[in-house]
């Protein structure tokens, strides 16, 4: 029914809320998130326009780019060639074929880290982290 309905939606805001509280995040959500929404179902309901050419140039010119940074990467790492957005691939180059010291993270049996600040405190050491930050 409608009451139920409501009732189940005010608790459930109710507990979504808290949640929110407790992670810190209620004044993001409040100065961020919900001046938003007008915005954003104003883009929904009416459209966005997009000028094809420019997107289209634009991505032509982000993919030659990123096929240059990437010759870069494979040229710093001996050569190498890898899925540099593969973590395991990354990791197994930085630390397996190029030697860079382990994360104090790494365990036995689990994947060696290649989070941003792990390949911060890389950067200092070697050249391909630095580039893919």
């Amino acid at each position: 029914t409608l009451e139920e309905a409501a009732d189940i939606t005010g608790r459930l805001a109710t507990s979504l809320r808290q949640e929110v509280e407790e992670t810190g995040l209620l004044k993001v959500y409040e100065d961020i998130d919900l001046p938003l929404v007008p915005v954003l179902f104003r883009m929904e309901h009416c459209g966005v326009k997009i000028d094809r050419s420019a997107l289209g140039k634009m991505s032509t010119r982000l993919a030659s780019e990123i096929d240059a940074k990437a010759k870069e990467i494979y040229k710093a790492a001996d050569g190498l060639e890898f899925n540099i957005s593969s973590p395991k691939q990354l990791g197994d180059v930085l630390f397996n074929k190029l030697g860079l010291p382990k994360p104090v993270k790494y365990g036995k049996g689990k994947m060696i880290s290649t989070a941003v600040d792990v390949l911060e405190n890389l950067a200092e050491a070697h050249e391909v982290p630095r580039l893919v930050l």
